[in-house]
């Protein structure tokens, strides 16, 4: 059925070779969309959240989290994959997809507070930076150094803290607190 859809040009367009992938035309799936309840959008970008995950697809996947307005799944991906998303030097796409989780989700979840406070401290957001910088001191101090993620989030926040010192002009902190990032590195 598909080939001879494609055939005719009917409302579909091949995505590879193969004739595995295929694209509704643009109208067709607007069309299709605005038949559905709000119940059914959210479930179809609920599964289409998860699927991206299982393919790698972060992006595609934190996107459809959001469009089901499933916050929690967001707020895992999108630490699962915040370091990754850092070294890689996608800040901006960090830093959006923090602002756009709330406050109290963000302020459960250790490794977003400090990647959230990292990519604002880089976009010049001082305020949020000292408030991650604040609330993450306290959730490590009941985090426990036999967690699995404990070394990374310590790193992330002494960079963060690294950060602000230095745009306070504070060297000795940046020399002290870069000394004991180098310690928890070897």
């Amino acid at each position: 059925i598909l080939a001879r859809v494609e055939a005719a040009h009917v409302c579909l367009a091949p995505l590879d070779d193969h004739g595995g992938w295929y694209r509704y035309h643009r109208m067709f799936a607007e069309l299709l969309r605005s038949t559905l309840t709000p119940d059914e959008n959210h479930s179809l970008h609920a599964r289409a959240s998860r699927w991206y995950e299982t393919q790698g697809n972060t992006h595609q996947a934190v996107h459809h989290a959001f469009a089901a307005n499933a916050l929690d799944d967001a707020a895992r991906l999108i630490a699962s994959s915040a370091e990754k998303l850092f070294v890689a030097g996608e800040i901006v796409t960090l830093n959006r997809w923090t602002r756009a989780l709330s406050d109290s989700v963000i302020g459960a979840n250790l490794r977003l507070v400090v990647f959230r406070g990292l990519s604002a401290v880089l976009n010049g957001d001082a305020l949020i930076a000292e408030e991650s910088a604040s609330t993450a001191e306290s959730l490590i101090q009941v985090q426990s150094s036999n967690n699995a993620d404990w070394r990374i989030d310590r790193i992330a926040y002494m960079l963060m803290c690294a950060y602000l010192a230095l745009s306070h002009q504070h060297y000795d902190q940046v020399i002290q607190l870069t000394t004991d990032m180098l310690s928890l590195l070897s």
